[in-house]
């Protein structure tokens, strides 16, 4: 096997519990940090059951460490990040189904209380270990805050949870955030293979809003020279997302198998080349023209239509469908329901899939209209009040 065909490759996953010495050194002197993150991560996810591709849930956290040492990231504080990156939101999510608690209201209320616990609770556990194996409590303390930015919090939609990452101001906390939130993204895209199509795409989309912010945010902070020297772990990370993600989008293409489909994917495919070759790139994907009798009406609002699926406006998301659907309906001849599925299942992945190759082939590429593609201090969460 070639270096360049390695290079070029997915990173592999771990498909079994490998020991805290694999991923840290016993000598490190940090190693204690990490050993105690990885056993009160472990001790957790036994409580969570399988994933959702019915895996041992504690292949999560390993994976996301295992990404990270993979492009080169061995800094103990992040792979410990790897380890917590989900434990208070899976607490209050557990704490929350034993008591059959909403997230609305009083009970929303007490799960932002019980966040704050779990925090100075965590908190206060590692500075003991700092204490007990004698290195610097500042390790520990960075530690809880790269976890206090990597937890979703329950009153913030998924957007909002995002943004905290990349506009928290603190830059050490934020960069390990941004590393450990791409290997997570890397490992969730790349377990999807049992999900439906349609929860493949929506997976896929989550994948492209975050690659979007990792995007722009290597623009702002290195410029496009950082996409040429392949040496920034980061620049890694992003480029290893975005080929897992266009790989599940063009997995979903090659899905869309019916009759009708394959007699007029070409005019799907050639909508979308004609606006980008001969306009203004992919903007079309992005706009919020009407329908008209063309093809390539079918790709305008795409953007939109999951932006309102990610922030759960219902009735923004159903509009965009029913337009989109009715023009399939009226355009397609004899298209009978299924033809249709797969018809607009198929030229959303196509639409997708060629964003996710500019993001990764063209340097100064982003897309500009996410509803939180302005990512400012209005994104943040508000910290925490740490007990002393």
């Amino acid at each position: 096997m070639s270096d360049c065909y390695k290079y070029l490759s997915h990173l592999p996953k771990l498909t079994k519990v490998m020991r805290a010495s694999y991923f840290v050194d016993k000598n490190d002197p940090l190693y204690h940090l990490f050993e105690y993150s990885y056993k009160t991560s472990k001790k957790l996810y036994k409580k969570l059951g399988l994933r959702k591709d019915g895996t041992d849930s504690f292949l999560h956290p390993l994976n996301i460490a295992n990404h990270l040492k993979q492009v080169g990231i061995i800094d103990v504080v992040t792979l410990s990040g790897a380890m917590l990156h989900d434990y208070i939101e899976e607490r209050v999510d557990l704490y929350k189904k034993e008591h059959g608690l909403t997230e609305q209201g009083d009970d929303a209320m007490h799960l932002d209380k019980l966040e704050l616990e779990y925090y100075n609770e965590l908190t206060q556990d590692l500075i003991k270990v700092a204490k007990k194996y004698s290195f610097p409590t500042t390790k520990s303390i960075m530690l809880a805050d790269v976890v206090h930015v990597l937890t979703r919090q329950k009153r913030h939609f998924y957007y909002y949870s995002v943004a905290s990452i990349f506009t928290e101001t603190n830059k050490s906390v934020r960069n390990r955030a941004i590393n450990i939130k791409l290997a997570d993204r890397l490992h969730n895209i790349a377990c999807v293979e049992s999900f439906p199509s349609a929860g493949k795409l929506y997976q896929g989309y989550k994948s492209l809003y975050i690659l979007n912010c990792a995007k722009k945010f290597l623009l702002k902070g290195y410029g496009e020279k950082i996409f040429v020297s392949k040496s920034n772990p980061m620049e890694r990370l992003f480029n290893k997302c975005a080929k897992r993600t266009y790989a599940v989008f063009q997995d979903i293409i090659s899905s869309c198998q019916s009759e009708y489909l394959r007699e007029v994917r070409y005019m799907l495919q050639l909508a979308l080349k004609k606006y980008a070759l001969q306009h203004d790139g992919l903007s079309i994907i992005s706009s919020k023209s009407k329908f008209d009798k063309h093809p390539l009406s079918l790709y305008h609002g795409v953007v939109e239509k999951f932006d309102a699926r990610l922030r759960k406006d219902w009735g923004l998301y159903d509009d965009f469908r029913e337009k989109e659907h009715s023009f399939a309906e009226t355009f397609f001849d004899g298209a009978n329901s299924e033809d249709i599925t797969d018809i607009l299942l198929y030229k959303d992945s196509y639409a997708l899939k060629e964003v996710i190759a500019r993001l990764i082939y063209h340097n100064d590429f982003y897309i500009h209209d996410f509803v939180y593609a302005e990512l400012t201090n209005e994104g943040q969460l508000k910290p925490l009040l740490r007990k002393q």
